[in-house]
C-alpha cells in the first residue's frame, strides 16, 4: 500500500498544472474570446447610438444585425428632443373645435427617433379633462426620425365633443 502524498506535494503538483505554458495559453485565449464576446454584446446593445455617432460603424453593424435579427434605427434620445413651441387655440370653442400646434427640435448632432407626443387638457382648477397620445409618424405624417439639429412642426385640428371647458394644456414628448 502506497503512502499518501503530503499536502505540500499535492499543492506543488496543482500549481505546476496551472503554470504550464499550454494551460496559460489556453486560459489567455479563453479570456480574449470572452472579452470579444462582451464587446460584441455591448455593440449590439448600443447599435443605434453607435451607428448614429459613428457612421462608419454602420457597415459593420448592418451585417451583424442581419445575422442576429435586429434592426438599425435612429437612437431614442429624449434629452436631445425639445418642444420648441406649442399652442392650443380655439377655432370654434362652442362646437368643440381647436387647433394644436407644436414644434419639435433635435438639438443633437445626429438623427434621433421621432418621439410620441402627449397632449393633456386641463380645466380652470388644473384638473385633467382629457389626455391623448399622438403618434407623429402615424397620425401626423412625420418622418421616423428627426434629422440632426432640425425642427419639425405641425398644425392639427382637435375636436372635443362633450368635454368640459378647456382652460389649459400641456404637451410632452416621450418614448414608449
Amino acid at each position: 500500500m502506497a503512502e499518501p502524498e503530503p499536502s505540500f506535494v499535492r499543492a506543488a503538483r496543482r500549481n505546476a498544472f496551472w503554470r504550464h505554458p499550454a494551460m496559460r495559453g489556453l486560459l489567455t485565449l479563453l479570456a480574449l474570446a470572452l472579452a470579444a464576446l462582451l464587446m460584441l454584446q455591448i455593440a449590439l446593445q448600443h447599435r443605434d447610438a453607435l451607428a448614429a455617432r459613428y457612421p462608419a460603424a454602420r457597415a459593420v453593424l448592418e451585417p451583424l444585425c442581419q445575422r442576429w435579427g435586429c434592426t438599425l434605427q435612429a437612437p431614442r434620445e429624449l434629452a436631445a428632443v425639445v418642444i420648441d413651441s406649442s399652442s392650443f387655440v380655439a377655432t370654434d370653442a362652442a362646437a368643440g373645435r381647436y387647433e394644436l400646434r407644436f414644434a419639435l427640435k433635435n438639438s443633437a448632432g445626429h438623427a434621433v427617433a421621432m418621439p410620441l407626443v402627449e397632449l393633456t387638457l386641463t380645466d380652470a382648477r388644473d384638473d385633467v379633462v382629457l389626455r391623448r397620445v399622438l403618434d407623429p409618424q402615424r397620425e401626423l405624417g412625420a418622418a421616423p426620425a428627426l434629422a440632426a439639429r432640425s425642427d419639425w412642426g405641425v398644425r392639427t385640428p382637435v375636436e372635443l365633443a362633450g368635454v368640459p371647458t378647456v382652460a389649459g394644456y400641456r404637451v410632452l414628448a416621450f418614448y414608449p
